[in-house]
């Protein structure tokens, strides 16, 4: 794929889409940073975790079309199960952290 490709004339599923990024840029850095630290890890990396993430799910009985609900900060486990459940064509439903149990009662009842 490349970068003069338009949006509106590509077909196929996201995760047609992700598999050809692997090979030519594996190895760009993705960066996780937060006013203490900073993580730079390889979109390959990100990608081969996101796979295995995905098929534990999959043996969890997660299928396509299925929301994953989750309570996640900005870290990079949060890009990986992202990832996943694109690989999954499930939906990733983004739970704030901050809720308290009567919001994610509701939030889940919901999903």
């Amino acid at each position: 794929m490349s970068g003069s490709a338009n949006p509106a004339t590509l077909s196929g599923t996201l995760t047609a889409l992700i598999d050809p990024v692997r090979p030519p840029h594996g190895q760009v850095p993705v960066v996780f940073a937060d006013p203490r630290s900073r993580r730079e890890v390889p979109l390959g990396e990100l990608l081969s975790r996101a796979t295995h993430v995905a098929g534990g799910l999959r043996r969890l009985g997660v299928r396509p079309g299925e929301a994953i609900a989750a309570q996640l900060c900005n870290r990079e486990e949060t890009v990986i199960l992202q990832f996943a459940a694109l690989l999954l064509n499930a939906v990733l439903v983004p739970v704030v952290p901050v809720l308290g149990p009567a919001d994610l009662t509701h939030i889940l009842g919901d999903v």
